[in-house]
């Protein structure tokens, strides 16, 4: 059942969205180059099915730490000057922001639903990647970056996120909130001007 439903998505895939859209702009020279073609891909993953669950899985396992932790780059700019100080606010930003939530009083179903929505969209991006971005039968997954998954963050403090009664606390974390913003903008700022 779980095939049918992946074959399913990845022709639909491949024949409404991919074929089309994917050869418009600069990126043609690098898909001939490369062999990077979302049908032929398709047909590795129905032909060959082993091969591409230990790749796709062993990607989901090892490529956090290369996206969020060595080569983290939400902007996809790894020359940017400010990338080392601007990801650690961005990590230190969320860490206060998941001990800080506020009044989420949520029942253990809906936190397991928000879990299971996450590692949705998590193992989607990378599938889209595998499909869209990664040669035909390559050992790994490519083009995947920190980037991809900036809305699904906003999902994890509402299943982790601790309630907080002290009112020093909420203003503290409104004080931190107008730092980090006005941090980003002068990073980006003073970094491209």
């Amino acid at each position: 059942m779980t095939a049918l439903l992946l074959i399913v998505i990845a022709g639909a895939y491949s024949n409404f969205y991919a074929s089309k859209e994917l050869l418009k702009g600069g990126r043609i020279d690098y898909y001939i180059q490369n062999n990077v073609n979302p049908t032929n891909q398709i047909n590795y993953i129905i032909h060959n099915p082993a091969s591409a669950v230990i790749t796709f899985v062993k990607s989901l396992i090892f490529l956090p730490y290369l996206i969020f932790i060595k080569d983290c780059s939400f902007f996809h700019l790894i020359l940017f000057p400010g990338l080392d100080i601007y990801n650690a606010l961005c990590l230190i930003f969320f860490i206060v922001f998941l001990f800080l939530s506020e009044d989420l009083k949520m029942a253990k179903r809906k936190k397991l639903e928000l879990i299971i929505l996450f590692l949705i969209i998590y193992t989607s991006i990378f599938f889209i990647q595998y499909l869209s971005w990664t040669p035909v039968g390559y050992d790994g997954i490519l083009g995947v970056g920190a980037r991809y998954f900036i809305p699904i963050l906003a999902i994890l403090p509402l299943v982790f996120g601790h309630k907080s009664n002290s009112e020093k606390l909420t203003k503290y974390f409104i004080v931190f909130t107008t730092i980090f913003l006005s941090g980003m903008l002068l990073i980006i700022i003073a970094g491209f001007y």
